[in-house]
């Protein structure tokens, strides 16, 4: 089972410290998605989950009933798209 990331690391979208796998909340997720937004900044919400992810092989993504909203799931596709091209496993639940 992959490592929940804690909260405190979630709030600066930090993977686990094993560099192998992760649990991210696409409900939390969007909650920082739409506080980006507010600010201008969604796009380098996005960029700096890429960049963390970088060193991590398995993502297992839970509440992905939030990912109902199209401009939120599109850019999440992206990050994974990328994510995958790179070698990275995403589960979903």
């Amino acid at each position: 089972m992959a490592p929940k990331i804690k909260r405190r690391d979630f709030l600066l979208l930090r993977a686990s410290s094993d560099g192998f796998a992760t649990e991210i909340s696409c409900q939390h997720l969007l909650m920082k998605y739409l506080d980006a937004q507010m600010e201008g900044t969604a796009a380098d919400l996005f960029a700096r989950l890429e960049r963390e992810l970088a060193g991590v092989r398995q993502l297992r993504l839970v509440d992905t009933e939030w990912l109902a909203r199209e401009d939120f799931k599109k850019e999440l596709q992206r990050v994974l798209y990328e994510f995958s091209k790179r070698g990275g496993q995403v589960l979903a639940r």
